[in-house]
């Protein structure tokens, strides 16, 4: 199925986008900065897919399992 824009989604393009937002959270968690704004001010970090089809975002849970990243 076709999405706006010529956009084709199948649960595999979602899933890698997924894990994409939780590797970047993963990271953004280990900022020096984000630590430190994270104990001083109580600053939380969310993740968040758009989702084209209805226009919403959706906030994907910390806990999610994160596929293993493979180094070749």
């Amino acid at each position: 199925k076709l999405y706006p824009m010529g956009y084709a989604a199948c649960p595999l393009d979602h899933r890698l986008a997924e894990i994409n937002v939780l590797h970047s959270i993963d990271a953004i968690k280990h900022n020096p900065t984000v630590i430190k704004a994270t104990k001083e001010r109580g600053l939380t970090v969310h993740g968040v897919i758009y989702d084209i089809r209805t226009g919403q975002l959706r906030l994907l849970e910390e806990k999610k399992e994160i596929a293993p990243t493979v180094h070749r």
